[in-house]
């Protein structure tokens, strides 16, 4: 049997009771560790269930032959960070080993697709996801996702934009401003953590306020038109003029 487990957005404290149980009870548990730099890693994961997780790199999920192979005999878990149908690989994960007949089920978790609610934007005006994968990946760096913030921007729309694990919020926000005239941005480091930090505000703003955060997980949202609820719930982190 194949069980996919999302555990939440930063700590393996985030992941549910349920998601805790079919971990405790695998016979063997791997932990997906390339989609974000959070808390959440094969060490802090094995202590806090007390038995062994093995991190798995970008490669051993895209080619998950293997997976499906123990999973035939054995219960095996496979941990993802957040929610487990955030990436498209787990999805191809999980469409194969149902397609194969190979028992498979799903646990739920937190992800940065429910914790952005926080920021009071509403979910239903989101746009298509734009993610910015690092400059050093690319001889000439891609345009599409400025062109998905474009569109969403000309519907009206929101949207939420993904960094690279390896990308710095700051990084992240000089893209979008050397691409996009965009008044102000919503920065986010940290979701969900002791340390997490929202700020809206002009570039050269943000760039001041989350000049020494780390390099945990963060994300930008590019704010489309605003309802009058929304503009006052930006103003809970304006820190702009």
């Amino acid at each position: 049997m194949l069980w996919l487990v999302g555990v939440g957005v930063w700590e393996p404290k985030d992941m549910s009771i349920k998601a805790y149980d079919v971990l405790q009870n695998a016979d063997e548990v791997y932990l997906e560790d390339y989609t974000a730099h959070t808390f959440i890693n094969a060490s802090t994961l094995s202590d806090y269930l007390g038995r062994e997780v093995k991190a798995l790199a970008r490669e051993e999920v895209e080619d998950f032959s293997w997976l499906l192979e123990k999973a035939k005999n054995k219960n095996v878990a496979l941990a993802v960070k957040g929610d487990v149908f955030a990436a498209t690989t787990h999805y191809e994960l999980y469409r194969s080993a149902v397609a194969s007949g190979i028992r498979t089920k799903v646990v739920h978790g937190s992800s940065v697709f429910s914790a952005i609610g926080k920021i009071g934007l509403s979910l239903y005006k989101y746009g298509r996801v734009a993610s910015l994968p690092h400059p050093n990946l690319f001889p000439s760096y891609p345009s599409s996702p400025f062109q998905i913030i474009q569109e969403n921007l000309q519907a009206g729309m929101h949207t939420l934009v993904l960094l690279d694990i390896k990308m710095h919020l700051i990084d992240g926000l000089e893209l979008i401003s050397k691409h996009l005239d965009v008044s102000k941005l919503v920065g986010c480091y940290a979701l969900g953590s002791d340390e997490e930090k929202i700020a809206y505000g002009s570039f050269r703003d943000l760039r001041s306020y989350f000049k020494n955060v780390g390099n945990y997980a963060s994300c930008i949202v590019v704010p489309g038109k605003l309802e009058f609820y929304e503009e006052d719930a930006l103003k809970l982190w304006n820190i702009s003029d």
